[in-house]
């Protein structure tokens, strides 16, 4: 883990004077603040303030900076619905490297007219599909080194940069969430997703005790609950579960029962299953959902909206 905060150190030296350090501006306007609980605080992070007009500006920099020169003589690909693509292309003008950007027809045109604009050569391709075949074959036969949209190390360092950033505006915080671990990638592409689940979840551990602050993490459910007669989940649903099961302090579940029954008594409640507590008992408790706000409040029975609380 601290090898982590190292890389990330290091990642923002490299940015600095390459990037913006975007504010974080603090949301007080008055119909935000109905819907927050009680004293709430949100802030938002203006990257759009970016040179590229989006975070995707960091990974990029810290891709093209540490490439070697004879990769960028070879030049560059990419596959991209639109922001990772801008970056690209804006890059690639910093440094004079030749720049291939794949994209859907589908992708809004001003980016694709912004990617032109930057110097970078755009190729439209059918779909999603069609546009990494094509950067397979790019790669192949004009061999350019491809610059991932995501799945890089450069690309996920330069997020974190912007992460490590707003701790630094907003100063201490009370709890991090992540949304969701499925979505986090390891940088050794040998190992079995186990492994690599099992890396990350460790790291989120490690990051807790670090920042001293909870870590929420939240997770993807297997098919398996939909199987069941009774689809409350369990640990076991959990994808890639054993790691997670090992290492999370509490686990928690929601489950609605309208979900899947049409007919259900118990419309408008969500019960919260917490199926693991490292320092107290496992216990089920209700909340009401109000579904016209996605939101979640103490149980109240007593509060009726269109579909009723029973």
């Amino acid at each position: 883990m601290q090898s982590m905060f190292n890389n990330i150190n290091r990642a923002r030296e490299v940015l600095q004077g390459k990037i913006v350090n975007t504010p974080s501006l603090k949301l007080n306007e008055d119909d935000i603040q109905e819907i927050l609980p009680h004293n709430a605080d949100v802030s938002i992070k203006l990257e759009l303030f970016q040179q590229t007009g989006s975070f995707k500006a960091r990974g990029v920099a810290i891709g093209l900076e540490t490439l070697e020169e004879d990769k960028k003589a070879q030049g560059i690909v990419t596959v991209t619905g639109g922001n990772h693509g801008i970056a690209t292309a804006w890059g690639a003008s910093q440094y004079n490297i030749s720049a291939k950007i794949i994209m859907p027809k589908t992708a809004d045109p001003f980016r694709i007219d912004k990617c032109r604009s930057l110097g970078a050569e755009v190729i439209l391709a059918e779909n999603v599909d069609d546009a990494f075949a094509k950067l397979d074959e790019i790669e192949k036969d004009e061999n350019r080194f491809v610059l991932h949209p995501f799945n890089q190390e450069n690309m996920i360092i330069g997020s974190a940069t912007c992460c490590a950033e707003i701790i630094d505006q907003m100063g201490d915080i009370d709890i991090l969430i992540i949304d969701y671990m499925q979505l986090i990638t390891g940088f050794d592409k040998s190992e079995s997703r186990q492994q690599e689940i099992s890396y990350i979840s460790r790291s989120l551990k490690a990051l807790a005790k670090e920042l001293q602050v909870p870590v929420v993490a939240l997770s993807q459910l297997s098919r398996a609950v939909e199987s069941r007669t009774d689809h409350r989940p369990i640990m076991s649903d959990l994808r890639e579960s054993g790691a997670i099961e090992q290492d999370a302090d509490l686990i928690a579940f929601i489950y609605r029962d309208d979900q899947y029954n049409d007919d259900s008594p118990d419309k408008g409640t969500a019960e919260v299953l917490v199926r693991k507590q490292r320092n107290g008992p496992t216990f089920t408790t209700k909340l009401t959902f109000l579904k016209e706000c996605t939101r979640f409040e103490n149980f109240a029975p007593e509060i009726m909206h269109p579909e009723g609380i029973k």
